[in-house]
């Protein structure tokens, strides 16, 4: 769902500076490399553009705090802000005497995280009790429609709204790079299906090692690759490791692989049979898209933001039947025919995807007239299109 306003009427065409504001801005990070890119695509079109954020990562440059940025802005201005957790200055920032914009990436619901950290928990539940506050905002874009419906009910009548995936040039140049080969390395224990993300607990990875041993059972050459840092949430990262420990035969296929790099991550993905999501909660999933992109097959777990991500590409698994869904990957992994057509949809998916990130209101909304002159086309993103 997408509801739009062509036109602006409390902006002024041309935007003195653009502020990027954030809690956190880190490498191997979506939330980071999309911040980059914005800012990126600001300054190249000739619109100020500055980011400040409270905390980063030493090797990536911030122009300030959030008091910084409540000392240089001015009326002119618009303020992109955005929302993923809790964070105590969003009634002052809403404050701000400029036009307003709010980007969410939606924030993971307390109840994941609470038998094993009661801290990360509170603080994810006070970030969504915090979503009210969009009410305050002039805009408000979300990475998915379906994390853009949290924030309907809080939204100002008059405010514009719209659907922005968090894809940009830079990830969609890096990954045209390489194409999919199939190529063995003696580094990677192919074949293998790969899970990339943190160890913690929405993303769900002990159904992923049910699923594999139901699936190592028809296949038996294949191993369980899972790429990814504990997150901080070490229990969870422990009660994974005694998990595979109890599958049996299947156990000395399951590789934890640990945090590694972002290029590191891409070669994981280069030698991948297929790439395996198995989240309970989502904003939108951009190892999807990297995935769908390398020509590596797709196999994810029903979940409205994954399934909305992956329109009609990818192989959507159900919670219930363990054995149907392995039966139905390894009829998919050895037949060349189904693999060539899931590529098919895939690639015809990333097309829609990219039009959709490159050509959006979002950009007509934070950089008007400068991205898209008097005429120009822009696109609404909408789920499975």
């Amino acid at each position: 769902m997408v509801l739009r306003e062509k036109r602006l009427s409390s902006i002024s065409e041309k935007v003195e500076k653009l502020h990027i504001v954030l809690l956190g801005l880190y490498e191997h990070d979506a939330i980071g490399s999309f911040t980059l890119s914005v800012a990126s695509r600001a300054r190249a079109a000739g619109v100020g553009c500055a980011i400040y954020a409270q905390d980063h990562s030493p090797s990536l440059r911030v122009d300030g705090t959030y008091e910084d940025f409540f000392s240089a802005v001015e009326p002119g201005d618009v303020l992109l802000y955005t929302l993923s957790n809790d964070d105590q200055q969003l009634p002052r920032l809403m404050e701000s005497p400029c036009y307003r914009v709010i980007y969410y990436h939606n924030i993971t619901p307390g109840r994941f995280f609470r038998p094993y950290d009661t801290g990360i928990a509170d603080m994810l539940d006070r970030g969504r009790a915090s979503l009210p506050l969009v009410s305050r905002a002039n805009a408000v874009f979300a990475n998915s429609a379906w994390s853009l419906e949290e924030l309907l009910p809080h939204m100002a009548p008059e405010a514009r709204r719209g659907v922005m995936p968090p894809l940009t040039p830079a990830m969609f140049e890096r990954l045209a790079q390489r194409s999919h080969t199939g190529e063995a390395t003696a580094a990677f224990p192919v074949p293998y299906v790969l899970t990339l993300g943190r160890l913690v607990p929405h993303k769900n990875i002990a159904w992923g090692l049910k699923f594999f041993a139901a699936l190592h059972a028809r296949m038996p050459s294949l191993t369980y690759a899972i790429v990814g840092g504990d997150g901080g949430v070490g229990a969870y990262a422990q009660e994974l490791t005694r998990l595979a420990s109890t599958l049996g035969d299947a156990q000395r296929n399951i590789h934890f692989i640990g945090e590694v790099s972002d290029a590191e991550a891409l070669a994981w993905l280069d030698n991948a049979q297929a790439l395996l999501c198995v989240s309970r909660h989502e904003g939108f999933g951009v190892p999807l898209v990297e995935g769908m992109m390398k020509g590596i097959p797709v196999l994810a777990l029903s979940q409205p933001a994954v399934n909305e991500t992956l329109g009609n590409g990818g192989l959507i698994l159900e919670d219930e039947d363990m054995e149907r869904n392995a039966r139905r990957v390894a009829a998919l992994l050895r037949s060349p025919k189904r693999l060539d057509a899931l590529r098919l949809r895939q690639h015809a998916r990333c097309q829609t995807l990219k039009t959709c990130a490159l050509n959006n209101d979002f950009w007509e909304t934070v950089l008007p007239k400068r991205i898209f002159p008097a005429g120009g086309e822009t696109h609404e993103c909408l789920p499975g299109n």
